[in-house]
């Protein structure tokens, strides 16, 4: 039987997937991708012209996600939010969160970009994360980034999306999970502020 194009593409993206999610970018073997997607190392290479372009096809919609929520989430504005607003936008999020910027947090290519230690990638990632420490600063009301709780409670923010991600295998159970996470870290943030 012959497989589609389309098909034996995404089968080797999903091969790749999965390879870099068990070992890492650097760890993996495009024959290992070549064996769990079924199919050649020519057929990989007619597709894809190094393991490069397979992460940059897998990790290029991620930064693309990242870059939007931080457009639309990480908006400072001086409104202070109570423990009574985050419960309402958690209604909201909780039901619809398919079409809020938190979506792009369930992406479990995440934690592939999460654990490289190579590539034009992690300087993408840290410029993300440091967007994401200076939200967390805003949210805690603090003047300055000398504070070690700023990293702690931005680095337990990862820890707890990787978390997720790895722990849940269904979007539904992902979902709630990701939502007792999220709210637990909101609720704590806006108590600080006080």
């Amino acid at each position: 039987m012959q497989v589609k194009k389309e098909d034996l593409r995404q089968q080797i993206l999903e091969a790749a997937k999965q390879e870099f999610l068990d070992k890492g970018y650097e760890n993996s073997s495009m024959r290992v991708i070549a064996k769990k997607a079924n199919t050649t190392m020519g057929n990989i290479y007619h597709y894809f012209d190094n393991k490069e372009a397979l992460l940059t096809t897998l990790l290029d919609p991620v930064i693309e996600n990242l870059n939007h929520l931080a457009e639309e989430h990480f908006v400072q504005d001086d409104q202070d939010y109570t423990i009574d607003d985050i419960e309402e936008a958690f209604d909201l999020i909780n039901t619809q969160i398919e079409l809020t910027e938190f979506r792009y947090l369930m992406d479990e290519c995440l934690l592939i970009l999460f654990d490289l230690k190579t590539t034009h990638y992690v300087e993408l990632r840290e410029a993300f994360m440091e967007k994401a420490r200076n939200h967390m600063k805003f949210h805690m009301k603090m003047e300055n980034d000398e504070s070690g709780y700023l990293d702690i409670v931005t680095n337990m923010f990862v820890d707890c999306i990787r978390h997720v991600l790895e722990e849940k295998k269904n979007p539904e159970e992902t979902r709630q999970e990701f939502m007792k996470v999220f709210r637990m870290l909101c609720t704590g943030l806006v108590t600080i502020k006080k």
